[in-house]
């Protein structure tokens, strides 16, 4: 990432500031005075064709990602946004200017802003970038104070945008400045009608009847300027049509030119109509995650807890200790290793050994390293309790889990395909356990009842279809919970011939969310409405703090290690007696 500080400024609402905050901008600047008529003079030219007024703060200096700073009126307790600000750049070095191109080219700035960029000369590989993005207001001041902008969109061409500079004026005669009222959009985004083809499929709907796909482009639209006036509804309850024909309902009619865009979870197969292959169906994938979703894991008994420590995962130290303990007693005592099992029991057991001196004292030590032990796997089994891979049976928190599960994933049609075509290894090792639902409602069910599924879905579109299934009337939640994000999501909506290619759209849509826009902002505000219907793995509360657990635990360590020390140096005081009375 460049890291360069960017200054640049957006002039607030009142008036009266306007010539102190334009001062404050180009201090410093060679031929103040004339940038300063001149770019007053183009402030109000765009006050007076775009019918917004410019607003921004004073010198926002930005040191690694600028910021989009809208600005924010109080009207009923509710932040409305302006679409149009208006930025001021001074980016006459290479180093601003490069920083500035990244920064546009990776979406930091509002879409159909107005720019009046100050700049050595004008190019038309600058004007390619700013195109790319849909930045159509701009105005450019050359070091020769000649004033250009460009109509990237005069000629009806999406894909081929016009790049050839228009000559406004010159600074220094700002009054003969010519007027740009040339509409700078092309027709189908100035269209106030559009007509849409709404594909809702059912139970993926809100409580009004309306997809929540559509709820989220709806907005994405009235972000580009398109305002939904007629739309024409079609309730498709899934399973009903198997054989694609419901697919490719909304794609003829795209190239019929009955509707103008169809909306909603959408998948056509082109290879099954007659329709030529240049035909420009652009696709917009939804920026939702698509998860595991996996049923909520039952309790285990503390009976049951105890007995997963009692193994060699959990207890790998404990037992290489005894090992190399009796391997140390075996050498220094000349005993067979095979036989110290015989010999630890002989000695707990106060049994004489006339090897070993002051078996008293040894009975004593060992009963004492037994309590130890038996204090250590009591605390241990206390301590991994309050985990949940310990605590609850199955618990399943990664695609490992879930394959080694052995549970079927239940799946519905569109995600079948998905993975059916998919060539990609860890998507076809998948497969292999996927099975394709037609009642997907019941096998929902599966999944939060019978605890005998998974399921691939994305999480909103599961919330909202489970919630009616998967209620514990005990709880209060669904007894399901998400696993780790896998894909993208697979929700998409076409687009008639003429508009921007997919990826386009795409990159646009990201850069609405990237500050501040619409999904992100929808998105939370599903959250907060579904929130009560999200599963959560309840760990047991311990009756000590956490704190106090980890000086108990090195306080037991602590004397663990003295007593093998001390038992240690007896042996081995004792061995060599031994051998001096030999």
């Amino acid at each position: 990432m460049i890291v360069v500080k960017l200054s640049f400024s957006i002039l607030f609402a009142y008036t009266f500031a306007r010539t102190t905050i334009i001062d404050d901008i180009l201090s410093g600047v060679k031929n103040h005075r004339i940038l300063k008529s001149c770019i007053e003079k183009l402030l109000l030219d765009i006050d007076r064709t775009s019918g917004c007024t410019p607003l921004t703060n004073i010198h926002v200096n930005i040191d690694i990602i600028p910021k989009i700073i809208y600005n924010r009126e109080l009207e009923n307790l509710t932040l409305t946004y302006i679409h149009k600000p208006v930025y001021i750049f001074d980016i006459r070095t290479s180093k601003l200017l490069s920083s500035f191109l990244w920064y546009f080219k990776n979406g930091y700035f509002e879409v159909r802003a107005f720019y009046i960029v100050i700049l050595p000369k004008i190019t038309k590989k600058f004007l390619n970038i700013l195109a790319q993005q849909y930045a159509c207001n701009l105005y450019v001041i050359q070091d020769d104070f000649r004033v250009f902008t460009y109509f990237p969109y005069r000629f009806e061409n999406i894909l081929e945008p016009d790049l050839a500079p228009v000559y406004v004026g010159s600074c220094l005669k700002p009054n003969q400045m010519k007027n740009t009222e040339v509409s700078r959009y092309p027709k189908l985004w100035r269209n106030s009608t559009i007509r849409t083809y709404e594909r809702v499929v059912f139970p993926f709907i809100t409580e009004n009847g309306r997809g929540i796909e559509q709820r989220y482009l709806k907005d994405i639209l009235n972000k580009f300027g398109i305002t939904l006036k007629a739309e024409i509804a079609n309730y498709t309850f899934q399973g009903l049509k198997r054989n694609g024909t419901y697919d490719n309902e909304g794609l003829k009619k795209l190239y019929d030119r009955r509707t103008d865009m169809v909306l909603g979870k959408y998948h056509a197969i082109v290879t099954e109509l007659r329709i030529p292959k240049d035909f420009d169906a652009s696709v917009v994938y939804m920026l939702d995650n698509v998860h595991f979703i996996v049923p909520v894991p039952t309790a285990k008994s503390y009976i049951a807890q105890i007995f997963s420590v009692l193994n060699l995962e959990n207890n790998y130290t404990l037992i290489l200790l005894i090992i190399f303990w009796c391997l140390f007693v075996s050498i220094v005592y000349k005993e067979s290793f095979g036989g110290l099992i015989f010999l630890s029991f002989r000695i707990i057991h106060g049994i004489p050994v006339p090897s070993i001196q002051r078996y008293k004292f040894r009975f004593l030590l060992s009963i004492w390293l037994l309590c130890l032990f038996v204090c250590n796997l009591i605390f241990q089994s206390f301590l991994v309790s309050i985990f949940p891979r310990i605590q609850l049976n199955p618990d399943m928190d990664s695609e490992a889990d879930i394959i080694n599960s052995k549970l079927p994933i239940k799946v519905s049609s569109d995600i079948y395909e998905i993975y059916r075509n998919s060539r990609a290894k860890d998507d076809v090792k998948l497969f292999h356990m996927m099975y394709e639902c037609i009642d997907y409602t019941h096998c929902i069910r599966e999944i939060c009842q019978n605890r005998s599924a998974v399921t691939i879905r994305s999480r909103v579109s599961f919330l909202f279809t489970a919630r009616n299934v998967c209620m514990n009337t005990t709880v209060g939640n669904l007894k399901i919970h998400i696993g780790p994000q896998i894909r993208q999501s697979y929700n998409c909506v076409y687009f008639s011939k003429g508009y921007p290619a997919f990826d386009v759209i795409n990159d646009s849509i990201k850069k609405l969310v990237m500050y501040g826009g619409i999904l992100t902002r929808e998105m939370r505000n599903g959250e907060k409405s579904i929130k009560k219907f999200y599963s959560s793995k309840t760990l047991t509360n311990p009756t000590l703090t956490f704190k106090k657990l980890k000086a108990i635990f090195y306080i037991h360590m602590g004397l663990l290690g003295i007593s093998v020390c001390i038992f240690a140096v007896e042996m081995i005081i004792g061995g060599q007696k031994v051998n001096t009375l030999e």
